[in-house]
């Protein structure tokens, strides 16, 4: 509790923590703004899942998703910059300990974050939409029903990020490093994760509610293009690969950033 408590009033009296929120906030709301002033009539579900998320389909992750990456990064690179706890840097268990804080308490403000986003981006996009048009006129009857499902998606992309930046900050010890490694793992992982989505067909992952929800928050078929030639076709390289090696190349850097956060504490001395 008591290194929960320390984290906690880290993390507030930070003015950065404060900055990014409100830069995510702006920016989102801007980007909901724009995409309702372009919004035609008629239901277009996607289309208002992506301007409440504020999806820019040049970017790898939501702004939101974006800005909870810089947040866990800076919560541990100002730690490493300004180390508040002596005895944490002696004891292991200690050290597991602050960074078991750390991730509690970036998860709680990300998934704080990840609510007033979709509250402020889903009232600018209402009020912004043209005359004549209304939000709910945008979500066919069945998509109204399951509107909380890609929500809570986003919430958990939110805050999987703000841990991820975290966790990449752990391995080099610098937040710009620590970005720059969580924006490559989204830049590379979406090809990949949108190729093994047309590998495994309709009837595989794409089928899941979940997956095609997804997709509304992850600009995959986009990102699939860079993994395109110039005369159109996917590369071979990438097409031939069978479809568990597709999903062990998306699914191990995470789980090898997880386990290299923690492994990297037994050779240190210090978080």
């Amino acid at each position: 509790m008591k290194a929960l408590a320390y984290e906690v009033r880290r993390l507030r009296s930070v003015r950065s923590t404060w900055l990014t929120a409100a830069v995510v906030l702006l920016a989102g709301a801007a980007v909901a703004a724009v995409m309702a002033r372009q919004q035609q009539p008629g239901p277009s579900p996607a289309d208002a899942v992506r301007a409440v998320t504020a999806v820019v389909p040049v970017l790898p992750l939501p702004v939101a998703a974006l800005g909870a990456g810089v947040l866990g990064a800076l919560s541990y690179a100002h730690e490493v910059s300004h180390p508040g706890l002596p005895a944490s840097r002696v004891a292991l268990p200690r050290r597991l300990g602050l960074l078991t804080a750390k991730l509690l308490v970036v998860g709680a403000v990300c998934l704080a974050l990840s609510a007033a986003t979709a509250l402020l981006n889903g009232s600018v996009f209402a009020l912004a939409l043209p005359p004549g048009i209304d939000a709910r006129e945008l979500l066919d009857p069945g998509a109204q029903a399951g509107a909380a499902r890609p929500l809570a998606l986003f919430a958990a992309l939110v805050v999987l990020s703000g841990w991820a930046g975290l966790l990449a900050t752990c391995l080099v010890r610098n937040a710009a490093a620590g970005l720059a490694l969580l924006t490559a793992l989204a830049v590379l992982g979406e090809p990949l994760a949108g190729l093994l989505l047309r590998r495994t067909g309709p009837d595989g992952f794409a089928a899941l509610p979940a997956v095609r929800e997804m997709q509304a928050l992850l600009p995959f078929e986009n990102a699939l293009e860079r993994l395109r030639l110039g005369d159109g076709r996917v590369a071979a390289e990438a097409v031939h690969l069978p479809v568990p090696v597709l999903l062990a190349v998306v699914l191990a850097p995470p789980a090898l950033g997880l386990l290299g956060a923690v492994a990297v504490q037994f050779r240190r001395r210090a978080l």
